[in-house]
């Protein structure tokens, strides 16, 4: 399913605030503002489109305790988050790897989208 710019710009924001743990600055002439818990500016975060971000994305959810497994098939794309020494798992499926992650992610602190 195709995502336009303010559904993906709303999952980044969630994404910034239920996973990352960072403050939303929102309504900027720039657009979302990000602030990490030690008070730096992040500027750029698009973890629902780059997959950079994405990465930072699972990176935080390891040190949670979680693991990920990502497949790709047929041009959907395929996460899944569960933590050490659990069956349960979140899962998402996405047309891009990044968007994948980001709504397993959300599913992991209770948040559908």
């Amino acid at each position: 399913m195709r995502r336009n710019r303010n559904e993906k710009s709303e999952i980044n924001s969630l994404v910034a605030e239920k996973i990352m743990d960072w403050a939303v600055n929102e309504n900027t002439p720039y657009g979302d503002i990000f602030i990490d818990n030690e008070g730096s500016i992040i500027p750029l975060f698009y973890p629902s489109w780059q997959m950079e971000d994405a990465w930072k994305v699972v990176e935080k959810l390891r040190e949670k305790g979680m693991l990920i497994k990502l497949y790709e098939a047929d041009q959907h794309y395929s996460a899944f988050f569960r933590k050490v020494g659990s069956f349960y798992f979140d899962s998402a499926e996405a047309d891009s790897a990044p968007m994948a992650i980001c709504l397993a992610a959300l599913k992991t602190v209770g948040v559908e989208v």
